[in-house]
């Protein structure tokens, strides 16, 4: 991306076009499930790279028999069963030098580079995808082309419907692993998703709740269940659901699951799981899905008169009407659909100054926005510079995000090199190689966000569901460890005399960095909360206890933080604990 995040912060909306406008005549690569007219433009999948260990990934996978195919974007984003896959990259691979097949005929080899094999476990859905872009294999571990290819990503997630890999599976830890990962936060947090997907995911927490509960009412904590949790994680990754009046009650995962449950079981009664047309249809169990069920269950349906339908389709889900315990079959049906509306579609509107004025306003896309720039589970700790804030700032029609080492690694490309990178496997650079004018741009986007939350006193406009369900799913910043100039998370060089004896970091009278509770006494550990601003430390601790070593109080001291300014002295000051190293 070099240092395309170069020019004026971004203030205001500079691309007024809808995003629905774009064109791109791009050379994009993508899995087909069959070879294009011209055969010049796909090689078959197990092809591409001139390793027997790919090959043989490929034939084990559901995607064997497939192919590599290139078109412009155009082409793809035009296909109606075009999908843009969201993966954990797992079971990589190292190449060393070797050949590679290239459908685009510009990549015929590649050196040291990593896949993760675990892309290639991708079947096919209900409805079925016939073009599937997948971020490794359009840069084929080509570095430069990956560096390349970021701004091209951003563009797929908000265009074409995401697959989020992990859904399809079943299994509500390989689920929950896969929210761990920093990316979702762009790949599955403003653009369409895939609705078969969408469909099996639900299945996997009614079947996770129903086996938990055994159709009980549940006497423990109500964060204790596991299903409704696995799906306040996906309604907290998407900030149109979360806004929604069906996503309004605390309790709304639960009363999603049991909807969901109910409308099942009333089209099992009434003969409709048999009729495959319908979107009465969406809400009975896969074959797969329902065999789990009937394992869990404590009742189940006989099979149906016409023998066509096995017994596991049929089964009856168990799960006790606790929170939908006043609404009616119709009413479930109802609020289902709109809450399955509101996370299926995108997020964010198709107007570029729409998106912008919501997120001069909005408290819940602001706190989500933070939140996601909070999130470090990332291989490679420097993609958090950009990973969070491309897909944003591109709906918002702001400057594109630019990564602060984009320079830097551009030198090696140019020569035909690589970035170094330690005995780890992460970049190695210097502290001074950040262009702290692209960081800084960057950080305009969360400084429109901090002008929403910083002045607020509640959570008030913030849904439960976006406050992060699980630990792993707060604001939690490790000062030491983030890449230099993001450990404030846009705020810039934080006077380190904010701190209170108390160990909190007020940035207002109501959220705050809570380093409290830092392992070992080390300030250095904190999460980003409500209820940790000034106001808690005036009157938990006295007024004395919020001022800095120099008797300023909070206000004055940052005085205009939310103004653009340089983020030279922080990224000194970092240097200084960082040894002079990065990543």
């Amino acid at each position: 991306m070099g240092d395309s995040g170069r020019g004026s912060p971004a203030s205001v909306s500079h691309n007024t076009d809808p995003l629905s406008a774009y064109e791109s005549n791009v050379t994009v690569r993508v899995v087909t499930t069959t070879s294009r007219r011209d055969v010049s433009k796909s090689v078959p999948l197990r092809d591409v790279f001139c390793d027997q260990r790919w090959a043989n990934a490929v034939d084990d996978s559901p995607l064997q028999g497939h192919f590599l195919s290139t078109m412009t974007y155009d082409e793809f984003s035009h296909q109606p069963k075009s999908r843009v896959l969201s993966y954990r990259a797992d079971k990589c691979a190292r190449f060393e030098l070797i050949d590679v097949n290239d459908p685009a005929h510009q990549i015929t080899w590649v050196n040291e580079t990593h896949i993760p094999l675990a892309c290639l476990d991708t079947p096919q859905t209900k409805t079925g995808w016939t073009h599937l872009w997948i971020d490794v294999l359009h840069a084929l571990g080509d570095p430069a082309t990956t560096e390349n290819s970021y701004a091209l990503h951003n563009r797929l997630c908000l265009a074409v419907t995401v697959l989020p890999q992990s859904w399809l599976t079943g299994d509500p830890d390989t689920c929950h692993r896969a929210f761990g990962r920093a990316w979702v936060c762009k790949e599955i947090a403003f653009g369409r998703v895939d609705r078969d997907a969408l469909d099996l995911f639900f299945e996997t927490a009614v079947v996770t709740h129903a086996a938990q509960t055994k159709g009980l009412r549940w006497d423990g904590e109500p964060e204790d269940l596991r299903g409704p949790r696995l799906l306040a994680r996906l309604i907290g990754r998407r900030p149109k659901a979360a806004n929604s009046e069906e996503a309004s009650d605390p309790d709304v995962a639960i009363a999603a699951l049991e909807w969901w449950a109910r409308v099942h079981n009333a089209n099992v009664k009434s003969g409709k799981a048999e009729n495959n047309r319908g979107v009465a249809r969406r809400y009975t169990l896969s074959p797969a899905a329902a065999r789990k069920a009937l394992e869990t269950a404590s009742a189940s349906s006989p099979a149906s008169d016409t023998g066509k339908e096995s017994p596991y389709q049929t089964a009856i889900i168990q799960i006790a009407n606790d929170a939908s315990e006043e609404d009616t079959d119709d009413e479930c049906s109802l609020q289902l659909k709109e809450l399955m509306y509101n996370l299926q579609g995108r997020q964010l509107s198709d107007d570029p100054a729409v998106n912008a004025a919501n997120l001069e306003k909005d408290p819940a896309l602001a706190w989500h926005v933070i939140c996601a720039y909070a999130s470090d589970a990332f291989f490679e700790a420097t993609d958090a510079y950009f990973c969070s804030l491309g897909v944003l700032a591109l709906a918002c029609g702001f400057d594109p995000i630019g990564d602060p080492l984009g320079a830097w690694k551009q030198k090696f490309f140019r020569n035909g090199k690589t970035p170094p990178r330690d005995r780890n496997g992460k970049l190695h650079f210097r502290i001074e190689d950040v262009d702290v004018t692209v960081l800084d741009n960057n950080h305009a986007v969360l400084r429109k966000a901090w002008e929403v939350l910083a002045p607020r006193s509640s959570w008030e406009g913030i849904p439960e569901c976006l406050r992060g369900v699980v630990f792993v799913d707060h604001a939690r910043v490790d000062w030491s460890t983030r890449p230099p100039g993001t450990a404030s998370l846009g705020l810039g060089p934080v006077p380190a005399s904010l701190m209170t004896r108390g160990g909190f970091a007020p940035v207002g009278p109501f959220f705050g960095f809570d380093f409290s509770k830092a392992p070992n006494g080390h300030r250095k550990v904190g999460e980003l909360r409500g209820g940790c601003g000034t106001g808690r430390a005036v009157t938990t601790r006295g007024l004395g206890d919020v001022t800095g070593e120099d008797g300023k109080s909070f206000p004055e001291l940052t005085k205009g933080v939310l103004c653009p300014k340089t983020y030279a002295e922080e990224v000194y000051e970092i240097s200084q604990t960082h040894g002079g190293g990065g990543g």
